[in-house]
């Protein structure tokens, strides 16, 4: 993977083949790969893997940052932050999820309150 991407190739198919990688570490790099190519073709695939149950604090926020990337949207970490409050207010999100976006919001955002 690190040689085609050192080689400027961008094989949409392999980088979506890798997204489905028993190692996360590899899946990691793949959402990093759409993310900075904007690979707006697997847009659907980065979205499904963002409601999997399964999912690591650092698997979701590269997911996430991917397709606020591929969507064209600012990537800083208080916009991300933003994105993530946004989301903890549904309650319909399984806690497990409600969890890691609370891991990645920082403890001093303006909306970050008791009530929330």
């Amino acid at each position: 993977m690190l040689a085609e991407r050192r080689a400027g190739q961008s094989s949409t198919k392999n980088v979506a083949k890798w997204l489905d990688d028993s190692n996360e570490d590899v899946r990691f790099m793949a959402v990093k790969w759409i993310a900075d190519a904007r690979l707006t073709e697997l847009r659907p695939q980065v979205a499904a893997r963002l409601e999997q149950e399964n999912l690591s604090v650092r698997m979701y926020q590269a997911l996430a940052t991917a397709m606020a990337r591929i969507d064209g949207d600012e990537v800083s970490d208080a916009k991300m932050a933003d994105v993530f409050v946004k989301i903890l207010q549904d309650d319909a999100r399984p806690a497990r999820q409600r969890v890691m976006l609370l891991r990645l919001i920082p403890t001093t955002h303006k909306q970050l309150t008791l009530d929330l």
